[in-house]
């Protein structure tokens, strides 16, 4: 699977993509090194298990996207190192995308 064919998702979406592959966009709220708490662009709130500790630059950003399986309602496990997007980032402008690619998905 190539990372341009992983959905993007918020967190009311986790209950259909159990044990699939998904990309989440999130507000760092708590790091505990192997596990960050995230809130999502529909404000829901979901724990990531890291598996890539070398990556904790990335979850010093103020806002990450994730790639990972979901592994729960709730839940997601990195399988590839999370990126970090700074400080300045647009949730709301990123839901419209998560929508907009729900709604539309051949052209994303």
């Amino acid at each position: 699977m190539t990372d341009s064919k992983i959905p993007r998702i918020n967190s009311s979406m986790f209950r259909e993509y159990i044990n699939k592959y998904a990309r989440v966009v999130g507000q760092v709220l708590s790091n505990q090194g192997d596990s960050v708490i995230i809130k999502t662009s529909d404000q829901g709130n979901i724990k990531v298990s890291v598996t890539h500790y070398g990556n904790g630059i990335a979850y010093s950003s103020r806002f990450v996207e994730v790639i990972g399986q979901i592994t729960g309602e709730d839940s997601i496990t990195e399988t590839a190192n999370a990126i970090g997007l700074g400080d300045n980032f647009d949730l709301e402008s990123y839901e419209k995308l998560v929508q907009y690619q729900k709604k539309f998905p051949d052209i994303f």
